[in-house]
């Protein structure tokens, strides 16, 4: 029933943190990115690599939504979870229907930052259904809008 499904579950996040979670030596693409001045970043990916790139050259970053009310140099958002935590991690059909509801404040930054900043999405397919959801909730009030204030690639 729902207890053994909610197991699996469980068990598989475990597996996914596990095999995500092994890879520990960054890319150059990583440090360079980390090397760009920033306040903010988005990503889907579960693996920590970036944020470790992020730490070699030497900021101070916050990792959210687990730190959240941390106030450091820069953050990162990372909106399917983390290896490091892996019941965080959205990757059932069930954890994409619990997003809106669990994830509300993530998804409000994500909104904020596509209707009054320049966002550059990189390594992303815009084919996640919440990525989809959330801009389209954005799309209508910025088509309503003459000068738009945010741009996507």
């Amino acid at each position: 029933g729902c207890a053994t499904r909610a197991a699996g579950e469980r068990r598989l996040k475990e597996i996914v943190a596990r095999i995500i979670g092994g890879a520990k030596r960054h890319s150059l693409q990583h440090a360079i990115l980390a090397a760009l001045p920033f306040r903010g970043a988005i990503t889907t990916n579960y693996d920590c690599l970036f944020e470790r790139a992020v730490q070699d050259v030497g900021k101070d970053l916050a990792v959210l939504p687990a730190q959240v009310g941390s106030v450091r140099q820069a953050w990162c958002l990372k909106l399917h979870g983390s290896a490091d935590l892996p019941e965080s991690i959205i990757v059932t059909r069930s954890d994409y229907t619990r997003f809106s509801k669990e994830q509300a404040a993530s998804e409000g930054v994500l909104q904020g930052l596509l209707l009054t900043q320049h966002v550059l999405f990189i390594g992303f397919s815009m084919r996640d259904e919440n990525w989809c959801r959330i801009i389209e909730t954005v799309r209508a009030p910025a088509d309503s809008v003459v000068a738009r204030k945010g741009t996507l690639l």
